[in-house]
């Protein structure tokens, strides 16, 4: 008999909103399969953290979290999957996030900047980025880092995350 793989964790698709969770400003979509979330995570981090359902014995398998300013979780993820840990992320925002005014502003500036270096560094020399994959996304990263705050929340906005649309019925 064939044995069945199960996933070690299973994350969902979250709504981000403001002030109160009627205020949904952002859909977040992510991969599904753990294909498609392998290839994704050489890009972005393919999991919001409070939507995640793991089992504690594979996350500690992996070195369980290592001190990685705001990294921590990304860090994380790619070893269960450099582990061959199967994941699975639901297509249904099951969790609500809020966020402030000023969220995207801890993804900036030079600590997070040398932290983000860092881990991408690492992952380029034990071969889980490919060169394609590190320039396509540290390049980037970089200049979002050292962006003000008022344009990366606009980037995050509008290029990260897929926007809430204003219903026409909606009065002003």
């Amino acid at each position: 008999m064939k044995k069945i793989q199960t996933s070690v964790w299973c994350g969902s698709n979250v709504e981000e909103f403001e002030d109160n969770i009627d205020n949904i400003k952002c859909h977040v979509i992510l991969p599904e399969n753990h294909d498609d979330i392998i290839k994704f995570s050489k890009k972005r981090c393919p999991f919001r953290h409070p939507s995640l359902l793991y089992k504690k014995s594979e996350i500690i398998k992996a070195g369980n979290y290592r001190q990685y300013y705001l990294c921590e979780d990304y860090d994380l993820y790619v070893r269960l999957l450099r582990n061959g840990c199967k994941c699975y992320n639901i297509q249904k925002p099951l969790v609500y996030m809020r966020i402030g005014k000023d969220f995207y502003k801890r993804r900036g500036g030079w600590k997070y900047m040398k932290t983000i270096l860092k881990f991408k560094n690492e992952q380029l020399k034990i071969g889980y980025f490919t060169l394609s994959d590190y320039l396509k996304t540290t390049i980037p990263h970089i200049i979002v880092c050292l962006m003000p705050n008022s344009l990366r929340d606009y980037v995050y906005r509008n290029f990260l995350r897929k926007k809430v649309k204003k219903e026409k019925n909606e009065k002003n």
